[in-house]
């Protein structure tokens, strides 16, 4: 049995030290066709996509593929029967950009409350409106439904408390326990 060492670290390896072991090629703007050609070309053994569509095409233009990996929650966005059919692993990253959602319903909320798409639209074209813009109702003691406690839920409604809000809530997995534990 061969010995090998592993030298670990805190700090990410250092960018001449990955070209030996991968290429990387990024581009969000490869879709469709251009997808298919970009896979024909570059002979990936992994593919990462955002919220781009991998179809049979392009999974048969990746004929080195072995692993498909959706940046976010779900993968809707991919062929998966055609991924396993030709043995194509297919992985998602759930939960990594939560926070981020949470924060973007909440401030929804808010825009929706306040007008405030509205209001900037308006001083945009030189008109200032302050006494329609100054009614809201706000969000303290609003109640606001959520249904689906997984990641993103459990920090909508996080936040939502943190405003006041009277939080409704139905999912699957929810108990009287965990709604004591969440407040």
């Amino acid at each position: 049995m061969s010995e090998h060492k592993m030298e670990l670290s805190p700090e990410p390896a250092p960018e001449d030290k990955l070209v030996k072991y991968c290429a990387v090629v990024s581009d969000a703007n490869l879709k469709g066709p251009l997808l298919v050609a970009a896979l024909e070309k570059v002979k990936p053994s992994i593919l990462i996509v955002r919220s781009t569509e991998v179809t049979k095409d392009h999974l048969k233009a990746g004929h080195d593929l072995s692993l498909v990996i959706r940046a976010g929650a779900g993968v809707n966005t991919i062929d998966v029967a055609e991924a396993s059919r030709r043995g194509i692993f297919v992985a998602n990253c759930p939960g990594k950009n939560s926070i981020a959602v949470a924060e973007l319903t909440i401030g929804h909320l808010i825009n929706l409350d306040r007008r405030i798409s509205d209001n900037v639209k308006d001083v945009r074209d030189g008109k200032w409106n302050k006494k329609e813009y100054g009614k809201a109702n706000g969000l303290c003691g609003r109640r606001l439904a959520v249904i689906g406690l997984g990641a993103i839920g459990t920090e909508v409604v996080t936040r939502a408390l943190s405003f006041g809000m009277d939080v409704v809530v139905w999912s699957r997995s929810f108990t009287p326990q965990k709604a004591q534990k969440m407040g």
